[in-house]
């Protein structure tokens, strides 16, 4: 896939892997702290969210995107 067609690839990329670090580096700065694990459920899970919903918008089928 090209990037320069398809930007959205990139944005959610990126969003990902910045709440994923802002997550993680939560967490590390407090392990003992229930917000922190809160915070980093929380972006694990957005983050899971955001690349399903993203491969399920860019399935090559309507088959596929429904077993995404």
């Amino acid at each position: 896939m090209d990037l320069v067609r398809n930007p959205d690839i990139l944005s959610v990329g990126v969003a990902v892997a910045a709440s994923l670090i802002l997550g993680f580096s939560i967490y590390f700065s407090n392990r003992k702290s229930i917000t922190g694990k809160a915070f980093l459920m929380f972006t694990v899970i957005s983050a899971a969210w955001g690349l399903a919903n993203n491969f399920i918008y860019h399935a090559p089928t309507l088959e596929l995107s429904f077993f995404s």
